[in-house]
Formats: C-alpha cells, structure tokens, sequence
C-alpha cells in the first residue's frame, strides 16, 4: 500500500517514532533504578509525624524552620517528606 505522506512528513513521523522509542527506553531504565533505590529512599525519608515524635519537636517549629528555609523538604501530594541527613545536619546547626 502506497503512502499518502510526502517525504518530509515521513521523516518527521520517523524521527517521532524514533523518540517514542528512545522516550520508553530511558523511562524503563528510570524505573528499574527506582526500583532498586526505592528501599533506601524510604528509610532516607519521613513524614511530620515521625520527626515530630523522634525529634520531639512541636507542629509550630517545624513549620517555622521550613518557612526560613532552614528544614528542605519534598512534598508528596499533602505530605511533607524531610530527608534524615538534613534534619541531623539542622540538629547539628541549631542551638
């Protein structure tokens, strides 16, 4: 069956298909990483509820020390995830 497409829309649709494929490949490779990692990301990372209670610190501070810019941390949907290392590095800092 004969193409209705002219040589440079050929080519276009060549070069999308090409980076749908290169687009699957990294996108597999990211997810077996994940996967990987994902164990050592979890015991990297915790919620508010679990500083509040190993650091015995109040709702209040820790949201005063993420306002300053003192306490990084991610936001995964409504949760705030902070990464153990920056909370120890803070301890440290802090008074």
């Amino acid at each position: 069956m004969k193409s209705n497409l002219n040589p440079e829309d050929e080519n276009l649709l060549m070069l999308i298909a090409q980076y749908l494929e290169f687009n699957s490949q990294q996108m597999q490779l990211l997810t077996n990483w994940l996967k990987t990692n994902e164990k050592s990301f979890k015991n990297n990372l915790i919620d508010s509820a679990e500083l509040k209670q190993q650091y015995h610190i109040s709702d209040s501070t820790i949201y005063r020390l993420r306002k300053k810019g003192k306490l990084s941390f991610t936001k995964l949907g409504n949760k705030y995830m902070y990464s153990r290392s920056a909370i120890e590095n803070l301890m440290e800092q802090e008074p």
